[in-house]
């Protein structure tokens, strides 16, 4: 089963890198929503939750949201 987690104030980068790292260890198939109401810095976040994934090989789908609604 897919797991769906929203990170709200994922444009925290050091927050959000830790928490995605942990997440992508597990292993397990998800979906993972990165939420914040500043576009610049959840644009940092993107790019990075991108190349972690990426260097670890896994491919969890991802939504980018700027607006929490």
């Amino acid at each position: 089963m897919k797991e769906k987690i929203v990170l709200i104030g994922a444009g925290s980068a050091m927050f959000t890198r830790g928490l995605v790292a942990d997440l992508i260890g597990r292993g397990r198939e998800m979906e993972v929503a990165l939420v914040d109401v500043a576009p610049d810095a959840l644009a940092v976040a993107e790019r990075l939750v991108r190349k972690m994934v990426a260097a670890r090989g896994t491919n969890p789908s991802s939504r980018i949201c700027e607006h929490r609604k």
